[in-house]
């Protein structure tokens, strides 16, 4: 048996993984409809795979594309790790380290400072050009989710606690402290790209505050179980969650209004990830094989189109579960880890372009 090291304190359940293969599920349902887009399908192609001593967290690209961050967990201690692969050649950079593990990372939209936070009671700040320590940024409890604003200019921290912490980039002074009402670990924060909304995810309810007055606007309520991971689209007209419960579910962030929900994987949607045309999803997660009470788990992605809000391809990517897909700025790459120490890449094309 297998215990990833990804289920922390407070999470109500430990999660077991082994093996599976893949299936095709059909589409979202929803009553609203999202407008027709030209006959084009997004491919996964080529893959490229690089083993690790690392179970994945968490991956985001550099804003350049030229730089993929990977961290999690490592060694018998549980000890943190930031690896920085060059995305062409997938050669690493030394390590970044911390005595506890990292949940999350994100680079700063200039690309000059990387981001990670995890089981430790700060966020750690690092000089991606030299992999030198910045400084930290305090928090009461663990740091379950990070973003950064489209401009720079903030960042936001979720935490164990309940909490949102804004910080202004400038000065690394916290300007602003947020609590979702249900006061459970907020593990997934993301701003609109106008950045005037940000959504906090905690447990089963999705908080979209209003950044300058610091009061919510609406509470997205559908997840049965806890919230993993949430995304705005580019155009920031669509909000998407994935949870314990199963499902995805597409939101629209001016009305609050579920548009859409659709089991997706097995378990868990451990992650999502829009395209940035903003005409694909991607969602990360398990899958089961074999008899009832024999059944293995193993990781899976799922490519969605959002205007007709079926699955358009299925990839067995891990032999335990897909924790975390990212796409690069261009749409160009996707990336994807899991607690089997395995970081993915695949090259992504268009049909018919």
């Amino acid at each position: 048996m297998f215990v990833c090291g990804l289920s922390l304190r407070g999470y109500g359940r430990s999660f077991c993984w082994h093996s599976v293969l893949l299936v095709l599920t059909l589409g979202f349902a929803g009553a609203s409809a999202v407008p027709a887009q030209p006959a084009r399908r997004l491919n996964l192609g080529r893959e490229r795979a690089v083993a690790s001593d690392c179970e994945i967290h968490s991956v985001a690209f550099s804003p350049d594309g030229k730089t993929l961050a990977a961290a999690g967990t490592v060694g018998d201690d549980a000890n943190g790790v930031a690896y920085l692969y060059n995305t062409t050649t997938l050669k690493v950079r030394a390590p970044l380290r911390s005595d506890d593990p990292m949940q999350c990372v994100a680079f700063s939209p200039d690309g000059k400072v990387l981001v990670t936070g995890g089981v430790e009671q700060h966020a750690r700040l690092w000089y991606v050009a030299t992999g030198k320590g910045l400084g930290t940024l305090k928090h009461p409890d663990f740091v379950e989710s990070l973003a950064y604003s489209a401009d720079g200019h903030t960042l936001a921290t979720g935490g164990f606690d309940g909490t949102v912490r804004l910080w202004d980039c400038a000065t690394w002074k916290q300007s602003s402290v947020w609590t979702n009402p249900d006061r459970h670990a907020v593990k997934g924060v993301a701003f609109s790209p106008d950045g005037k909304t940000l959504a906090a995810a905690s447990e089963k309810i999705v908080v979209l505050w209003d950044v300058a007055t610091g009061k919510p606007r609406h509470t997205l309520r559908g997840h049965r179980e806890d919230i993993w991971s949430i995304a705005f689209s580019l155009d920031g007209k669509l909000l998407a969650s994935g949870g314990a419960d199963e499902t995805v579910r597409l939101w629209d962030p001016a009305t609050g209004k579920e548009l859409a929900v659709r089991k997706a994987h097995d378990e868990i949607v451990c992650a999502v990830a829009f395209h940035p045309s903003g005409r694909w999803l991607v969602t990360g997660g398990i899958h089961h094989v074999g008899r009832p009470g024999e059944e293995e788990n193993s990781g899976e992605i799922k490519v969605w189109d959002v205007a007709t809000r079926r699955v358009v391809q299925t990839v067995a990517a891990h032999t335990l579960p897909t924790i975390t897909v990212a796409f690069s700025l261009d749409g160009k790459t996707l990336a994807a880890g899991s607690c089997d120490k395995k970081l993915k890449l695949w090259d992504v094309s268009l049909d018919g372009k």
